[in-house]
């Protein structure tokens, strides 16, 4: 798993073994970016990656310019596993890494500043998300 674009372009992140991640593919992540390249200047920009899992698309936002980008991650090892990515890239100063799940994080009122929010549930939460967003 690579970096697609930005200042971190073709650096190499690493992943956990695990049911509970599901990275986000270099292609989906060149169409995601593509687009929102589009609407957004990622330079300086506040921004959060819910259920984080690999941390890809946060750190992509990174590697893009943005001030800070805030993880959200509620499996111990998942969570240390994007604090070693940050560690390796030395992004350390532009990242912060919340271990809770998005759900109690949404309820903070922390989350009304963002100028971005990227939300990739794993395929066995989609369903519960999309109910969360429609209430």
């Amino acid at each position: 798993m690579r970096i697609i674009s930005g200042s971190l372009k073709g650096r190499t992140i690493k992943f956990p073994k695990s049911k509970l991640v599901r990275p986000t593919t270099d292609k989906n992540k060149e169409s995601i970016f593509n687009y929102l390249n589009n609407i957004i200047d990622f330079s300086n920009i506040l921004a959060c990656d819910l259920y984080a899992g690999t941390g890809s698309l946060g750190l992509e936002i990174v590697s893009r310019g943005a001030a800070k980008v805030h993880f959200i991650e509620n499996n111990f090892i998942v969570y240390k596993n994007i604090l070693s990515n940050i560690e390796i890239l030395k992004v350390e100063e532009n990242c912060k890494v919340y271990k809770m799940t998005s759900e109690k994080f949404t309820k903070l009122s922390e989350h009304d500043r963002y100028d971005l929010i990227i939300a990739d549930p794993p395929f066995f939460l989609k369903t519960i998300f999309i109910k969360f967003l429609r209430t």
